[in-house]
């Protein structure tokens, strides 16, 4: 049975978010391109139970010409451009066929149903899961603090990270498991110094590919500043390479987390420098 979810629903499926970005840009790009002028493209998402499993169905819908149903079964297939010979839109017959390939290595599927001059609606469809905050619940006797008047009040974390979903779930970690724990973000290396001074973090959380320098520069900075150089730091990255995890092991950074990290220890490691 497939229902329609509502706005305010939170919607979490198991998905690599880099394939799932370019699957439904293929698909608007297409509802846009082959539409008819002042024409629409709307997206929708429905939830579909199928053999004891939960789906997301994500549905790219338009009113364009629609498709002769005689042509849909080669949609899918790479260079084939139903209708290209009646339009003058340009393109390499690719779009769909990477839909295909790459919601299929999601472990996924997809379809279109389509009415000659009615509009077409293309969908995928993916396996439904809990958000990561969720799962933290299973870990939560574990490292739930016991005494939760021994967190220091007004425990500031600074994370210099570059990557929004990345932030996201350190957020998402800390209001749900340590709700005493302030998080100040920025995504420039450079602007660590001075939010540093100003908020006095008792953790600093560190990437190292950032915009504007590299990690291990923000290291010497703090280093060198005085009134810094005692704040923990712990690098939390996806470059695990050895070298570069010794040398910056060696100028004072405490602790190395590989992305994706291990949220157990994660915590572990909070608490040693939020608790008193």
């Amino acid at each position: 049975m497939i229902n329609e979810l509502e706005k305010k629903d939170e919607i979490f499926i198991k998905a690599d978010k880099q394939r799932l970005k370019q699957v439904l840009i293929n698909l608007i790009n297409n509802g846009i391109k082959y539409n008819k002028k002042r024409g629409w493209v709307k997206l929708s998402v429905n939830d579909y139970f199928d053999n004891n499993q939960t789906f997301i169905r994500i549905n790219v819908s338009d009113n364009g010409p629609g498709i002769d149903p005689a042509k849909i079964s080669k949609l899918f297939t790479p260079f084939e451009r139903l209708g290209a010979e009646n339009s003058a839109v340009e393109g390499t017959g690719l779009g769909l066929s990477v839909v295909k390939q790459y919601t299929t290595l999601m472990s996924g599927i997809c379809g279109v149903e389509s009415k000659l001059n009615e509009g077409s609606v293309f969908w995928i469809e993916l396996p439904k899961t809990n958000s990561v905050v969720e799962n933290l619940k299973v870990i939560e006797p574990i490292t739930n603090i016991k005494d939760k008047e021994s967190v220091k009040a007004q425990a500031v974390v600074l994370y210099i990270e570059d990557n929004s979903s990345n932030i996201d779930l350190v957020t998402q970690i800390l209001l749900t498991m340590r709700p005493n724990v302030q998080l100040i973000t920025s995504v420039y290396g450079k602007e660590t110094v001075a939010l540093a001074k100003a908020n006095k973090p008792n953790l600093i959380l560190l990437d190292l590919n950032l915009p504007d320098i590299h990690g291990a520069e923000v290291v010497e900075l703090l280093n060198k500043d005085e009134q810094l150089k005692a704040i923990p730091i712990v690098v939390v990255s996806a470059d695990a390479m050895p070298s570069q995890v010794s040398n910056l092991l060696a100028v004072g950074v405490k602790y190395y987390l590989t992305k994706p990290f291990d949220i157990s220890l994660f915590l572990q490691i909070l608490d040693q420098y939020t608790i008193h």
